[in-house]
């Protein structure tokens, strides 16, 4: 009890004020899925945080509010400072989910010019117009899914609907594809190449990893969230098998989060 408590305290002091504490842990309260008919279930809210100087947006009672905590509290992507090469002035966030993500990398690389942010999901989507709406840098966002070669695909939340997986047939009757963006095409938008590369497709980056000669030249710095039965051996494989040199970092806050940080130049 004494440890929740101490937890909570610590929480709190990531908000400018204790309304939007309220709502973020009313949020996770709602997210462990009670069947019972509580108000405010899915509702946008404002969330005012101590290191930045805009709110940003969640949908209470979904995993917004832990996505929030993850970022900003936990610090999810301070580890990668450490070991970046280079000045980040470029990146692609694939999987920008609502937004968050390019708020961090907004706060965290004073130099940053360009973010292009691949998000498949037309609600998060949604959200993520709201949170981004405050940066003056330019953010190109793309709705679509990541993919090696064009083809339908389908969006597939009959398990969780805060979650979803990638199918090539339709869950339901008469559900429309979503539109799809190679990965060739995405690189092509940075002609002096990535600085810094963010993937968490849910699975996705396996078909990547398939033709890994067609966008691992093209970046210094990696961070990526691995799915199903893919993990650090496979991502070695993939960056091994281009030729170049990288040093692969395990994040200290996740065991399916790795680093990778271009060392030949």
């Amino acid at each position: 009890m004494l440890t929740r408590l101490r937890a909570h305290t610590d929480r709190r002091k990531l908000y400018s004020d204790t309304l939007s504490f309220v709502k973020e842990m009313y949020g996770r309260f709602l997210a462990k899925k009670l069947p019972l008919p509580l108000p405010f279930r899915n509702r946008v809210v404002r969330l005012n945080l101590n290191s930045e100087a805009q709110p940003v947006f969640a949908r209470i009672g979904t995993t917004d509010t832990f996505i929030v905590g993850e970022i900003f509290h936990d610090n999810e992507y301070g580890w990668i400072h450490e070991h970046l090469i280079g000045t980040v002035r470029d990146v692609l966030d694939l999987g920008g989910n609502v937004g968050l993500s390019v708020r961090y990398w907004n706060a965290s690389f004073p130099e940053l010019r360009k973010v292009v942010v691949v998000e498949p999901d037309p609600e998060n989507m949604a959200m993520l117009r709201r949170n981004i709406e405050p940066l003056s840098i330019d953010i190109e966002r793309v709705e679509a899914l990541v993919v090696s070669h064009d083809r339908p695909f389908w969006l597939d939340r009959s398990v969780n609907a805060a979650k979803f997986t990638m199918v090539e047939t339709p869950p339901e009757p008469g559900q429309q594809p979503l539109p799809t963006v190679s990965i060739s095409s995405l690189i092509a938008k940075f002609p002096d190449g990535i600085d810094l590369l963010k993937i968490d497709i849910e699975g996705g980056e396996r078909e990547l990893f398939e033709i890994a000669d067609q966008w691992v030249p093209r970046m210094r710095n990696l961070v990526i969230e691995l799915h199903g039965d893919l993990g650090q051996t496979q991502l070695r494989a993939a960056l091994d098998g281009i030729g170049l040199r990288f040093k692969v970092v395990p994040s200290p806050n996740s065991r399916a989060v790795f680093g990778a940080f271009r060392e030949d130049g």
